[in-house]
């Protein structure tokens, strides 16, 4: 491996030693209640951009007493390279519970089943911030127990401390860069032809964002989905990159992410009164291709003056 070719695993998991450490402190969960009298078994694992970065030791859990997790690993920032801190600009943190089933007789080895996920990202470290604290809820993925949970009681919720020992970000680099948000909602009017037919697509749009004055940095908002006029839209927005999250609900940012729309100047084609007729038939009356996506950009110096 040549000098500043890093894999992702150890980039990410702490092996590198030259990056600066986010600490991920796991303190206990709350509200996770089992009607089991032998009680459940589970395990965290934490991932980063399509990479494991720790496993939790199992904790069990029964009708009578919940123990705390007090589970702590650290995910490594190179904070020389930009694609990492673009990476932590938009990507989401996954915590996956994985229960562990009881063994049946002449079982040699364990089996397990996911239980469920939660999801936060690392914004408001690149922002300056050394500590953030959350209470995430648990959400169920496809064919886990957590499914049969009872909608009159909250949901499961891990407590959840991040800690830096110093700005991931010095003064100088934060005061020449920036944030980027980029919201992509829907594309109204689709081409009649993408609706004759029996196949399901899942749509790609991108755009280039400049990196330097000679190279962009394409961003790509992915799994857009043909919905008809009858499927109500949906406000809270979802990650870019939804890579390794099961749970529906995980993939949506948290609600005080979400930028409420203020009455700014709308720019582009289709702003002449004449054609508000056309724009209201196409938003309310016709197919439309639904991404609804957030793309958080980070932009050094180089970027932002390219």
């Amino acid at each position: 491996m040549q000098d500043g070719q890093k894999s992702k695993l150890s980039l990410y998991s702490g092996n590198d030693k030259s990056g600066e450490k986010i600490n991920i402190f796991i303190k206990k969960c709350k509200n996770l209640v089992t009607q089991k009298p032998e009680g459940i078994s589970l395990y965290a694992k934490i991932d980063f951009n399509e990479v494991q970065i720790a496993e939790s030791p199992k904790f069990h859990i029964t009708p009578e007493n919940t123990p705390d997790i007090n589970f702590s690993t650290n995910l490594n920032v190179i904070t020389s390279d930009y694609y990492n801190i673009d990476d932590l600009a938009f990507k989401p943190v996954i915590i996956t519970l994985i229960e562990v089933l009881p063994k049946e007789k002449k079982q040699k080895e364990e089996k397990i089943q996911t239980f469920g996920q939660c999801t936060f990202d690392l914004l408001e470290i690149i922002r300056g911030k050394t500590e953030l604290s959350f209470k995430l809820p648990v959400y169920a993925t496809p064919g886990s127990t957590l499914e049969a949970h009872s909608s009159d009681i909250p949901l499961p919720e891990l407590e959840v401390r991040i800690m830096v020992e110093q700005p991931i970000l010095n003064d100088d680099d934060l005061s020449k860069a920036n944030l980027l948000t980029i919201s992509l909602d829907s594309m109204y009017a689709v081409p009649e032809p993408w609706l004759n037919n029996n196949r399901e697509y899942a749509y790609t749009t991108s755009l280039p964002l400049p990196l330097n004055e000679e190279k962009d940095n394409p961003i790509a908002f992915v799994n857009g989905i043909l919905k008809s006029p009858a499927d109500p839209p949906q406000k809270q927005k979802r990650y870019a990159d939804t890579r390794g999250i099961q749970a529906a609900s995980a993939i949506l940012l948290p609600t005080l992410a979400h930028h409420e729309e203020e009455d700014v100047e709308e720019l582009g084609d289709f702003t002449a009164k004449e054609e508000a007729e056309y724009k209201q038939t196409a938003e309310k009356e016709k197919h439309r291709i639904v991404w609804n996506s957030e793309r958080r950009c980070y932009l050094n110096h180089s970027s932002n003056i390219a």
